[in-house]
C-alpha cells in the first residue's frame, strides 16, 4: 500500500468529507498506513469520527483502491494528495483543503505566487478585455492566473496570461477527461502545456452544478489574492471572493458601468471594503511578500506579441489611422464575421485600439511575432 492508494481507500468512506480526511491525516502526522492499524478507540478519538464512519474507514476496498490508481497513472494524470510534501502551499491551509487532486500539466513551486481572476459568464466587452489585459500583464510578472476555465471572464484570463508568457492553473468542476465547455479543449491543452488542470474529481467525473461552487474554495485557496473583474450580485464569482475572504486572501474588484447589472457584485465588493484596483502595481502593493520575486512593469520593454497568419493579414490592412470596421472587412481576406471576430481578439491583446463609430487603428507601440 502506498500513499496513493491509501488516500483513494479512504475516499471510499461515506460520510468522511475534506475536512475529517484533513484530521485524520494530520493526527498521525502524514503516515496514512497507521490509520488501518490502529484501534477503533484511537480512531473515535479524533474529533468527528463516529463509530458509523470508523466502521466504514476499516470496510474500504483495496484492490479497487488500487485498480483506480492504476488507471489514473495510465491516464497520464497526476495526483497530489493532502500530506504529500508537493500538495500546494496556499491550499493545505484552509479548512478544508481537497484530500486529492487530479492534475494535469505541471505544478511549480513558482505557482504559489498566484492571483485568481474571476468573474461572470456573461461578460461585457470591456470586462473581457480587462480580464485578459491584466491576466497578460500578470504573466510578464511572473505571477500565475488561477481560474475556472468557464465561459466569458475565466477563459479570457486564462488565454491572457499564456499571451503574457506566463502560467496559468484552471480549477475545473468536473473530471480532467470531461473538459467543461467543451469548446474549451483547445484551451484546455494549451493550459496543459502553460501550468496545469487541477480538480477534486475522478477523472471522468462530469460536471455538475453543485461542483462549481465546491471547487471554488480551490481557485481562491491557491491564490494570495483574487481579483473580480465583472459579476453580479449573486454571481459565483461574488461567492469566490467570500470564501476568499473568509481564508484570509486580499480581494480586489474592477469598477464598472453602474448601469450595469453585472458590475454591482464589484460594487458591492468594494464598498464592504475590497480593494478598488485599475492596474496590476495596485495589486502587488497588496501582495507585499510577492514584490521581492515578481518581474519589475515592463514598461520599457520590446513588447512582442504572437499572431496568427488571420491576425497577420488583418494587421497590414490597419494603420495607426481609426478605420471603420466595414472599411476594413471589404479589405480583409477573411469572411466579415470572421475579420470581426479576429478584431476583437487583436484588442484584447492589445494590438489595436477600438475607437468610437466601431473603428478600429494600430497600437504604435505594438510589436508582432507570427506564431504560425
Amino acid at each position: 500500500m502506498n500513499y496513493n492508494q491509501a488516500m483513494l481507500a479512504l475516499k471510499q468512506a461515506k460520510g468522511l468529507g475534506p475536512v475529517l480526511t484533513k484530521r485524520i491525516v494530520d493526527h498521525f502526522k502524514n503516515n496514512l498506513a497507521m490509520l488501518w492499524e490502529s484501534s477503533p478507540e484511537e480512531i473515535r478519538s479524533i474529533q468527528g469520527i463516529s463509530v458509523a464512519l470508523q466502521k466504514a474507514i476499516f470496510s474500504v476496498d483495496w484492490q479497487k483502491a488500487s485498480q483506480e490508481e492504476e488507471f489514473i497513472r495510465k491516464s497520464g494524470i497526476q495526483m497530489i494528495c493532502y500530506g504529500q510534501e508537493n500538495y500546494p502551499e496556499q491550499l493545505k491551509n484552509i479548512y478544508d483543503p481537497p484530500p486529492i487532486l487530479y492534475q494535469k500539466g505541471t505544478w511549480k513551486s513558482e505557482d504559489n505566487q498566484s492571483i485568481a481572476i474571476v468573474g461572470t459568464r456573461k461578460a461585457s466587452h470591456y470586462a473581457l478585455k480587462q480580464a485578459y489585459s491584466f491576466a497578460q500583464e500578470m504573466g510578464k510578472r511572473g505571477i500565475t492566473v488561477v481560474s475556472g476555465l468557464a465561459r466569458g471572464i475565466d477563459i479570457a484570463a486564462h488565454r491572457g496570461a499564456i499571451a503574457g508568457g506566463g502560467r496559468t492553473i484552471a480549477v475545473l468542476g468536473s473530471g480532467i477527461q470531461c473538459i467543461y465547455p467543451p469548446e474549451h479543449w483547445q484551451d484546455a491543452n494549451r493550459i496543459v502545456e502553460n501550468g496545469c488542470l487541477v480538480s477534486e474529481y475522478t477523472p471522468q467525473t462530469s460536471p455538475e452544478a453543485f461542483h462549481f461552487p465546491e471547487r471554488n474554495r480551490i481557485i481562491s485557496g491557491l491564490s494570495l489574492g483574487i481579483l473580480v473583474i465583472e459579476a453580479g450580485i449573486k454571481s459565483g464569482a461574488i461567492i469566490t471572493a467570500h470564501v476568499a475572504l473568509e481564508q484570509g486572501k486580499e480581494i480586489f474588484a474592477l469598477p464598472g458601468n453602474i448601469d450595469n447589472l453585472q458590475t454591482q457584485g464589484c460594487h458591492r465588493l468594494i464598498q464592504q471594503g475590497a480593494k478598488l484596483v485599475t492596474n496590476v502595481d495596485e495589486i502587488l502593493e497588496e501582495i507585499l511578500p510577492l514584490q521581492s520575486k515578481i518581474l519589475p512593469s515592463p514598461e520599457t520593454q520590446e513588447q512582442i506579441i504572437p499572431v496568427s497568419d488571420e491576425e497577420k493579414a488583418i494587421w497590414e490592412i490597419l494603420s495607426e489611422c481609426p478605420q471603420p470596421l466595414d472599411t476594413i472587412a471589404y479589405k480583409s481576406p477573411l469572411p466579415p464575421s470572421t475579420t470581426a471576430a479576429k478584431l476583437l481578439v487583436m484588442e484584447m491583446k492589445g494590438i489595436v485600439e477600438l475607437f468610437p463609430g466601431q473603428k478600429y487603428a494600430r497600437k504604435s507601440s505594438a510589436k508582432l511575432q507570427n506564431r504560425d
